[in-house]
């Protein structure tokens, strides 16, 4: 069975940069400029379009910091400042895959974060994934 809400996300991040400019952006507004330095590598009708498709999905803002001529910076939405969890996830996930440690750790002791469902009604962990209902 397919999952609409699946669809629709990877309609919205689906592709190489999307991701990347949604980490990029975690720690505060960009101008446009220091997004493109920061991704190194991502072509500049690439990055527009990629910020276009985010703003239309409703992740990432621009509001202008200079009128003439118009320059716009940019930053997470709130629905996109969500997403922050699930870039920790991925990236959790690909470096056990790839046999390296993790470099989401807990600052004041070192370990390494586990990423877990946790129900705030029942207060439980969910570890059973086969039995979880996604709606």
């Amino acid at each position: 069975m397919t999952s609409p809400a699946l669809d629709r996300a990877l309609k919205a991040l689906g592709d190489r940069w999307s991701l990347q400019i949604v980490k990029v952006l975690l720690p505060g507004a960009k101008r446009y400029n220091d997004l493109a330095a920061e991704l190194g590598g991502i072509a500049p009708n690439v990055l527009a379009a990629r910020l276009r498709h985010l703003m239309a999905a409703q992740l990432v803002d621009a509001q202008a910091y200079q009128e003439r001529p118009r320059r716009l910076q940019y930053a997470l939405s709130p629905d996109g400042r969500s997403l922050a969890d699930v870039l920790g996830v991925l990236e959790t996930w690909a470096e056990q895959v790839d046999g390296g440690s993790s470099t989401h750790v807990h600052g004041p002791c070192g370990t390494a974060l586990h990423w877990i469902r946790w129900c705030p009604t029942c207060e439980q962990v969910d570890d059973a994934v086969d039995q979880a209902v996604w709606l």
